[in-house]
């Protein structure tokens, strides 16, 4: 469910507070989960953004496991700077830890860590089972980053669909790939919203046409 009682506009008006959030919260098995993604222009007012982010996690469900992720801009290999300091206190004094710790973003001439992912877990689910990182993709200009954590799920007799990723599919995918292109060659408009959305659509229907959702054997 959306968690929009939740939102770091509501701390800060001025026009150098420059955010963009959503949250969400899930529950599985009697646990919550307090999901939040952030992306912080870096233009933005660093020192307002840290003290609406404070106010937020302050009010947030203690039992709850919270992952607070996205493109912050703060670069926390300059703990040096003062509100580059403050952002990282303010996380340890809500049992945050950050789970991305090395480059994010690299260039010829710079390497930062701008892109977090946060997460405070309950006492009573320390000793899960955690992996991070970056994957080394030039996909933009940042590296992609993942957090995976081991999580109960309620089970249930159904098969759930699936996509077959077999020697088949994938020959058939890259025969035809070149005449399905996620964006138009003269696309309808330059507004990157537009944009977004179609190569969104086409990418989903690319991926159901030739990797559609079947049901998973009874074996598997």
């Amino acid at each position: 469910e959306l968690y929009d009682n939740n939102s770091l506009k509501q701390y800060c008006n001025c026009s150098n507070c420059l955010i963009e959030n959503k949250w969400l919260k899930l529950t599985s098995n009697n646990k919550t989960y307090i999901l939040g993604s952030i992306y912080r222009h870096p233009n933005g007012n660093m020192k307002h953004s840290t003290e609406g982010l404070s106010s937020i996690l302050s009010k947030m469900d203690k039992k709850a496991t919270c992952i607070l992720a996205g493109d912050i801009n703060i670069d926390l290999l300059k703990q040096q700077n003062k509100n580059v300091d403050m952002y990282l206190e303010t996380l340890m004094e809500h049992n945050f830890q950050p789970y991305i710790c090395i480059p994010t973003r690299i260039t010829e001439h710079t390497a930062t860590v701008i892109d977090h992912i946060n997460v405070r877990i309950p006492t009573n689910q320390m000793l899960t089972k955690i992996s991070s990182g970056n994957l080394i993709n030039d996909i933009s200009d940042h590296l992609p980053n993942f957090f995976i954590m081991d999580c109960d799920i309620n089970k249930t007799k159904e098969r759930p669909l699936i996509r077959l990723y077999n020697e088949k599919t994938i020959k058939k995918f890259e025969k035809n790939i070149k005449d399905e292109p996620p964006i138009l060659p003269h696309p309808r408009s330059n507004d990157p919203n537009i944009l977004l959305t179609e190569f969104t659509y086409n990418c989903n229907r690319i991926l159901d046409k030739y990797f559609p959702l079947v049901k998973m054997s009874r074996k598997k």
